[in-house]
């Protein structure tokens, strides 16, 4: 069984000589550089976080496993990190390119990663919902060997996944203005949302991290003492 790890590091994805790979081999690429393990976790029986640099663990049952199974994926399709920035910016691409769907815990997944992109990369945050916006998402689809069997390319041009932009462009310019209002008016929609989930959240997310601070303390106080006394 993996150990979860506190934070993800900050690999960069995708690696350019992954493109043609077979998607389950770039996934296990995947979970090797960020030393999720070999399977990406989902195994263990929690994943340890970090909030406000105070740490707490969630349960990591199977509707949490069946999420990220999906999740990671889109990782992998969209070249997005996964410090806290890239998972903002995953959240609101998946928002943008049509919202987890019957994948219950994905929403809270990506709620909670925007309102951490708009508390900390607003512009950032909306660049990864216009860029989801027109393409889809995995959340709906079937995740099986025959499509981790597939290139990685393939099953991005499948799913529309645009490029990111350069220069912190949030649109093409051949989005027209009717498009782009849209777009902005769909983001504060979904603000809105994430902003309310946070809110109604938020006691269960300081009661994870209080459970979080009371275990490491236990854990250095059962700590044998190594001091030493001298005499005077």
């Amino acid at each position: 069984m993996p150990t979860p790890t506190a934070a993800r590091p900050q690999t960069a994805w995708p690696l350019a000589e992954l493109s043609s790979t077979p998607l389950g081999h770039a996934r296990a690429r995947f979970f090797a550089d960020n030393d999720f393990g070999a399977d990406g976790g989902t195994d263990a029986p929690y994943q340890d976080a970090v909030l406000a640099g105070i740490p707490y663990r969630v349960p990591n049952g199977p509707a949490r496993a069946n999420a990220l199974r999906r999740h990671d994926l889109h990782h992998l399709l969209t070249g997005y990190a996964t410090h806290w920035l890239g998972e903002a910016r995953i959240s609101a691409w998946e928002l943008g390119s049509g919202g987890p769907g019957p994948v219950l815990y994905a929403w809270t997944i990506a709620l909670w990663g925007v309102f951490t992109g708009l508390v900390g990369d607003p512009a950032g945050t909306l660049r990864a919902f216009a860029r989801g916006r027109g393409s889809r998402n995995l959340y709906r689809a079937t995740v099986d060997e025959a499509l981790l069997a597939r290139p990685l390319d393939d099953v991005a041009t499948e799913l529309q996944v645009r490029a990111a932009l350069p220069d912190g462009r949030v649109w093409h310019p051949s989005v027209p203005v009717q498009q782009r209002a849209a777009d902005l008016l769909a983001f504060t929609g979904w603000s809105l949302a994430a902003l309310t989930y946070v809110t109604a959240a938020l006691p269960g997310i300081l009661a994870l991290a209080a459970a979080g601070v009371a275990t490491q303390a236990w854990s250095w106080a059962a700590q044998p003492c190594t001091c030493s006394l001298r005499a005077a």
